[in-house]
């Protein structure tokens, strides 16, 4: 636990450019609220060197220090200046790259402790397949494809303190299959895990209340197929004609909006690049930055194997859950697609032809489901039903989470 007396400055260690978006929900506004002096480190260059959005690199939150560092040989002057925090929040992926593993040495050479967030568990991420056969049978597909870096998957199984690594003093929980994603960061028994949820399940919780009726709407939740920069990390080719699969989804979205009398409105993926897919989903409304609201608003979910998914089922909103046969059997899709559609028992939905999508089971869902899913990926039993970063100030510092009357003012916005 972090003393309060000496609770004044944190750290926050990020791999993508740092937007309002996530300003706001991984807390680095309500630590500003608290009178909490923010120093934000960014890898990106380090750990994604292919990324590349000029507006992101240039945002500015007043009152807020970032370190935009661009080559490793910075992270040991960083490392100096993260010693001089109380906590350090890091939002790296630890993959086993080198890039990975020299921000988390640099972390842990600064001596201050370090939380990891592992919140968003979901079907196909957090449970291997059943049968071990399965299970190596995908793992072999993938070394042969050449989408597993052998060195990096080695580094990644290496006990933390054997690369010069310290384990985590804090780690965040959702759902109870959440803790499986744990193996994704350095970690030890001495970890102190921190019951919560989702961060979608935040968007919710701020929702709810307010969302009385549904419109008569179907929502899209897009996942900026063929441009995804994650796969292009991993060095996956999109196995498809983007044309093509925008094509069939146009067609899909008219039926759907035939039978059901409903307009189709896509939440737009938040990172995705808007002028590379204009027009792609025709004259249809896009937003960006809404998809928790949409969801919330729509009598009927659209969608492949996104996480979002949780959202459909924490509004108790029916999934009609779509799939091209090509991105199934792509190895990063089929495993979550069959585990989606069992954790929602709802029946994969290919639309190659769209015409032979069926509809007739398109609003119902499954009540126990939904529930079982809630606990699984979603938000444990017994975890407090309060703000996602109250419940985590709480549990590391102590203290209850109110704003400094002086500071409410505080909060950073956008210069």
């Amino acid at each position: 636990m972090v003393r309060m007396a000496q609770f004044r400055r944190v750290a926050y260690v990020i791999e993508n450019p740092l937007d309002e978006r996530d300003f706001e929900r991984y807390g680095m506004r309500f630590m500003r609220e608290r009178g909490i002096e923010l120093y934000i480190v960014d890898v990106t260059a380090i750990t994604r060197p292919h990324w590349r959005d000029p507006r992101a690199l240039t945002t500015t939150f007043t009152g807020v220090e970032i370190a935009r560092l661009t080559q490793a040989r910075e992270l040991r002057q960083a490392a100096n200046k993260l010693a001089e925090c109380d906590l350090i929040i890091t939002l790296v992926g630890f993959t086993g790259t080198t890039g990975a593993l020299r921000v988390y040495r640099a972390a842990s050479r600064s001596g201050t402790p370090y939380l990891v967030l592992s919140t968003n568990a979901y079907p196909g991420h957090a449970d291997r397949p059943s049968k071990v056969s399965r299970w190596i049978g995908a793992l072999l597909q993938r070394v042969k494809d050449g989408q597993i870096n052998l060195v990096a998957s080695a580094v990644f199984r290496t006990p933390p303190k054997l690369l010069g690594i310290s384990p985590a003093d804090f780690a965040v929980l959702g759902g109870s299959k959440s803790r499986a994603g744990i193996r994704m960061y350095p970690t030890a028994p001495s970890t102190r895990e921190i019951a919560a949820h989702s961060m979608d399940y935040e968007l919710y919780r701020g929702l709810r209340s307010g969302i009385s009726q549904s419109e008569n709407i179907a929502v899209f939740i897009d996942e900026n197929v063929g441009f995804q920069r994650d796969l292009q990390d991993l060095g996956i080719v999109f196995p498809i004609d983007v044309n093509m699969y925008y094509d069939r989804l146009r067609r899909l979205f008219d039926r759907v909006e035939g039978r059901f009398g409903l307009s189709v409105v896509i939440a737009a993926n938040p990172r995705s690049e808007r002028e590379k897919r204009t027009g792609f989903f025709g004259d249809r409304r896009v937003e960006y930055g809404a998809t928790a609201r949409l969801v919330g608003q729509s009598r009927l979910v659209i969608a492949h194997r996104s996480t979002a998914i949780g959202l459909a089922v924490m509004f108790a909103k029916p999934v009609l859950f779509v799939m091209l046969r090509d991105l199934y059997h792509q190895w990063t899709d089929r495993a979550a697609c069959d585990a989606f559609s069992e954790a929602l028992s709802k029946p994969i939905q290919f639309f190659d032809d769209p015409d032979d999508v069926d509809l007739e089971d398109a609003l119902w869902f499954d009540a126990r489901r939904y529930e079982s899913y809630m606990a699984s990926y979603v938000k444990q039993a017994g975890s407090p039903e309060q703000p996602f970063w109250e419940i985590v100030w709480e549990a590391v510092t102590g203290q209850e989470s109110s704003p400094a009357p002086e500071r409410r003012d505080a909060a950073a916005k956008v210069a």
